[in-house]
């Protein structure tokens, strides 16, 4: 079996992660075919994010400065991200109070939180409110309800071979009761008729973090100061690299 480094894992889950963006972004000029193949491999990034902000948790000899580093790059990346989400818009929609917790690096931060308020406390009931606090908290960022609690399996599981396993069981779960409630609170003439479809994309593409998370090996170095501050630059620069393409591409596409 091939080894794989934490480092790798976290190259692979940024990969996936423009990808997914890059397919978003471009959804409605690009053949549906190419956004379900982005959609899928975007399917791999979140889980592996979240599996790595847990081992970070474990790791990192400086847990302020880890949450700070999250807090200030997720600041960063909340225009950046609104203007990629509405780049294909003839008329963007205008910053609110909801862009504030737009992006997955609040999520992100939000998680560390958690983890860190977790880790003070062996009580269940304090597990159970601390959960649905940070799980309201982000309902309205990117992976949100969802992510707080795939972070929190990680978290409940780690060093355990369980979580590789559950963690993509619990999130299919989840987007298909999603799903399901779209269709049935709203109807089935007012949602996406490609809802059913992306949301098997998605579930499948969950299941390949497995072989991958499989992989890692617990021996690998820590990296370089350097590349962890490149991986957390990369998120705003990819945003708006992928808005200002978006606009000049806009001229002759829309």
């Amino acid at each position: 079996m091939i080894k794989l480094t934490t480092t790798q894992v976290k190259g692979i889950a940024l990969i996936s992660m423009i990808i997914d963006h890059t397919a978003s972004v471009f959804s409605t000029v690009l053949p549906k075919w190419i956004v379900s193949s982005g959609e899928f491999i975007g399917g791999l990034a979140f889980p592996l994010f979240a599996y790595l902000l847990v081992e970070g948790f474990y790791r990192t000899r400086n847990f302020n400065r880890y949450l700070l580093r999250l807090a200030l790059f997720w600041l960063i990346s909340i225009i950046p991200f609104h203007l990629a989400s509405n780049a294909v818009l003839t008329y963007p929609l205008g910053l609110d109070w909801t862009s504030i917790f737009n992006n997955v690096l609040f999520t992100l931060f939000c998680s560390l939180l958690m983890l860190g308020l977790l880790g003070k406390t062996t009580n269940k009931i304090n597990y159970f409110f601390i959960v649905i606090v940070f799980a309201l908290v982000t309902a309205l960022s990117d992976w949100g309800v969802i992510g707080i609690g795939v972070t929190f399996l990680y978290y409940c599981f780690h060093q355990k071979k369980q979580a590789i396993y559950i963690v993509p069981f619990f999130i299919s779960c989840y987007r298909l009761i999603h799903a399901i409630c779209e269709f049935y609170i709203l109807g089935f003439k007012a949602v996406s008729p490609n809802l059913i479809n992306d949301t098997f994309v998605y579930c499948l593409s969950y299941f390949f973090t497995i072989p991958i998370l499989q992989s890692i090996t617990q021996t690998a170095q820590k990296p370089s100061r350097f590349f962890q501050i490149a991986c957390y630059i990369f998120y705003p620069v990819h945003l708006l690299i992928l808005f200002w393409i978006a606009q000049l591409l806009k001229t002759k596409i829309f």
